[in-house]
């Protein structure tokens, strides 16, 4: 039986982000991080990447809000960087937490 579609895009994305790890909805899979080239963070990313290097775990609210992008412009970074091991999501109650991983604070220190 199909859910009920979220009003929250957040919940949307979080909602996409873990059917992109499970693999793709045609059937592919994902390409691993390792395959894919630091270099293709954008300029979004590496915004978000220092900003949580520099703050600590935040709510993609307050990400949303402090970097000045729209919903959808933090969706694609996050899937992008989630994709790349750089961020990880968790939810803490109605709260969506974005974080550096290990892998992008070491990402964000070399750049």
């Amino acid at each position: 039986m199909p859910q009920p579609e979220s009003a929250d895009p957040f919940s949307t994305f979080l909602n996409t982000a873990d059917r992109a790890r499970a693999g793709r909805s045609d059937g592919s899979s994902a390409q691993s991080p390792s395959a894919q080239s630091p270099d293709a963070v954008t300029g979004k990313g590496l915004r978000l990447l220092r900003l949580l290097a520099e703050r600590g775990p935040m709510r993609l609210e307050d990400v949303r809000r402090v970097l000045g992008l729209s919903t959808l412009d933090i969706a694609q970074e996050l899937v992008r960087l989630t994709e790349r091991e750089l961020v990880a999501l968790r939810t803490d109650g109605a709260d969506d937490i974005v974080e550096l991983t290990e892998r992008g604070a070491g990402f964000t220190e070399a750049t």
